[in-house]
């Protein structure tokens, strides 16, 4: 096998699928915008990836609890709007 047919094999097999949910937007913030996706479907890498992303990008982080809390408050904000309209007619 030629580098040229490999090369092709191995970005056949490492081609992303398509999920049922794939969000990507681009939030303009200044100085930067920021990128933010959310990707949902099934997990389909092995327990050896999936352990060593968990050790390169760790949950327990001062920038995920602060999107936590924005969108904990955010989502709150809704429902809270949701029940006073609701109660209101």
């Amino acid at each position: 096998m030629s580098l040229a047919e490999g090369m092709t094999v191995a970005r056949a097999e490492t081609a992303p699928s398509r999920f049922p949910v794939n969000i990507r937007i681009t939030v303009p913030l200044l100085p930067r915008p920021l990128f933010v996706t959310l990707i949902i479907g099934k997990e389909k890498r092995g327990t050896a990836r999936r352990l060593e992303e968990r050790r390169r990008h760790p949950i327990h982080s001062w920038g995920n609890v602060a999107a936590f809390v924005v969108a904990s408050t955010l989502g709150g904000i809704a429902v809270l709007f949701v029940a006073f309209v609701l109660a209101s007619l």
